[in-house]
């Protein structure tokens, strides 16, 4: 078997038709489909249970809520195809998705990473997701010269544009890669991908990028976690940013470096976050100065080779000027528009 998609389900009653049949339709047909049941009090589990039946292709766990890291284990630790694939329970894929990557797969002697573009679809518009790379394949000496060195953080580029995504929804990944390096920290909710993505890429021999949107990435799920206001936020950010510490910065100071970005571009983000929600500003000082003080990445943050408007947040925040901080971001939102 050639494909194995692995689907996290958790109360998506609304989308996950979509989202199977999407994968149903496929062109190419050598691939199992796995619906992992993450405790949906809803109707999602039933709706898998009744596709499975009808779909030999289809088989469905249910399990005990632990969160999108533990469903993907599970789905993991029963999957039987050679290359791996994620995806979101409501989103769904082009048609020719499976078939695109098998013709890859033959005429590049199975490469250990497949990269794609995807759109972000929202109410009225899609919006194109890309790699920020040259299209085509890549042999382990131009991954080390050409990709890794700036694969999260490029200097030269707008401040953590990503070269690549940190989705693990735009590609397809050999399977003993994904399971000697799938992050196990199943109380992440929020960056579990960058947790593992780049790890993948570092740890592949061989990597093709299909310059091609496949996937199609739903804006329009209000109940989604990305767009509900999150008070573990800095928490939640320090893990993955501790997790990549360990697991990916291991290997060289250059890693190191970009993950002190991702940091940093993080801590900005929770900022932002606090405003983007209409929090009260002495609220939102006193969570914020309670979660960085409680939590490891402000301390671990550095200058080094970042812009000046990531240099001042951290300075401030380092500085303990949170109320200034929060005001600074109020007023660029409000400029913004």
């Amino acid at each position: 078997m050639l494909f194995s998609i692995v689907v996290p389900v958790y109360k998506v009653e609304r989308y996950i038709e979509k989202c199977i049949k999407s994968i149903q339709v496929q062109t190419f047909e050598d691939y199992e489909l796995i619906l992992i049941d993450d405790g949906s009090t809803d109707g999602s589990g039933k709706i898998c249970d009744d596709y499975a039946s009808k779909d030999r292709r289809i088989s469905v766990i249910h399990k005990e809520n632990g969160g999108v890291v533990s469903a993907r284990n599970a789905g993991l630790s029963v999957a039987k195809g050679k290359y791996i694939l994620f995806v979101d329970a409501d989103d769904w894929i082009a048609e020719n998705t499976l078939q695109e990557l098998a013709d890859i797969v033959e005429k590049y002697h199975e490469p250990d990473t497949i990269l794609f573009d995807s759109y972000s679809v929202y109410m009225d518009r899609k919006e194109l997701i890309m790699q920020w790379l040259e299209p085509g394949y890549y042999d382990k000496e131009r991954l080390n010269r050409d990709i890794i060195p700036i694969m999260i953080y490029d200097k030269k580029r707008p401040f953590l544009s990503v070269m690549i995504t940190g989705a693990l929804w735009s590609k397809a990944i050999k399977k003993e890669i994904v399971r000697d390096y799938y992050c196990n920290e199943k109380d992440l909710y929020k960056g579990e991908d960058y947790a593992c993505t780049f790890e993948y890429i570092y740890c592949s021999q061989s990597l093709f990028y299909l310059k091609k949107p496949m996937y199609f990435y739903n804006k329009m799920n209000e109940e989604s976690v990305m767009t509900t206001y999150d008070t573990t936020f800095f928490r939640n950010h320090d893990k993955v940013v501790q997790y990549l510490q360990n697991h990916l910065g291991i290997y060289s100071q250059e890693l190191l470096m970009q993950i002190n970005a991702y940091n940093v571009n993080g801590i900005c983000i929770g900022v932002f976050h606090e405003m983007r929600h209409g929090r009260r500003l002495w609220e939102a000082r006193n969570h914020i100065k309670k979660e960085l003080e409680e939590t490891s990445c402000l301390k671990s943050a550095v200058y080094d080779g970042l812009p000046l408007h990531a240099k001042v947040c951290i300075a401030l925040l380092k500085h303990k000027l949170y109320l200034l901080t929060l005001l600074l971001a109020k007023v660029y939102l409000l400029m913004k528009g």
